[in-house]
């Protein structure tokens, strides 16, 4: 864990130049800070250790955070029970992708269960008002396996357009900046970062929920994550 809190450090520091600027007077630079999710996610996890999984989770959601499944979406906390609260998993993010403007961001890595099964995990996260990241979207693939550690974090910030590039005047209140999430569709949802350089997608059809996440890279939408749903919290 200490590693890998190193390396957030680090990738802190190496990403300095895309690094979310500091609030002021409410408004925020329209960079991203992938290195503030990684720090957030980390947080998470340790809080469900020390005081409780479903307490933790609670704490760190957004108001309309759903879990995936197999089954579908299902609304947070519905999906859990008090009796587990007790039992924590484990989990460490591997790589992140982030908008342009930082409102958006996703995190993937790999997940120990308390009974022992182990898979692969994503975590949607929305910026806040007050410049803090809730989740809105969590879903696990335990009949995969897990991936392997990287030597090091992967982190992708979208490409932005040049009017989206900050400048000394240029902020937007972090109200006005939140991503959009779980806007529900016919078969699923989907979500899309304020300044649309990053959004993802869930589809449920049958037993089989697919969920995946675009980028704006190079002028292209790029596909950077494709997962299924199986098993979650």
């Amino acid at each position: 864990m200490w590693r890998r809190l190193a390396l957030v450090m680090a990738l802190g520091g190496s990403l300095s130049a895309c690094a979310g600027g500091p609030r002021v007077g409410g408004s925020y630079e329209r960079v991203a800070n992938p290195s503030n999710v990684l720090a957030t996610d980390l947080a998470l996890a340790r809080l469900a250790r020390e005081k409780g999984q479903l307490d933790a989770l609670s704490k760190y959601a957004t108001s309309g955070a759903i879990v995936l499944s197999s089954m579908g979406g299902t609304a947070f906390p519905a999906s859990g029970k008090a009796a587990d609260n007790a039992k924590a998993d484990s989990w460490v993010p591997q790589s992140v992708w982030a908008s342009c403007d930082g409102s958006l961001v996703v995190t993937y890595g790999a997940i120990t269960k308390a009974d022992g099964a182990s898979g692969e995990y994503a975590t949607v996260w929305q910026r806040q008002s007050k410049g803090d990241f809730k989740w809105a979207v969590h879903l696990e693939n335990l009949k995969s396996t897990a991936p392997l550690a990287p030597d090091f974090i992967q982190a992708k910030v979208a490409d932005c357009a040049k009017r989206d590039r900050p400048g000394p005047f240029q902020r937007e209140s972090g109200k006005s900046a939140m991503a959009l999430v779980n806007q529900l569709t016919a078969t699923g949802g989907e979500g899309v970062s304020h300044d649309r350089t990053l959004s993802y997608r869930w589809r449920h059809t049958g037993d089989d929920t697919k969920f995946s996440v675009t980028m704006k890279r190079n002028g292209q939408d790029e596909d950077v994550l494709t997962m299924q749903a199986q098993g979650g919290r």
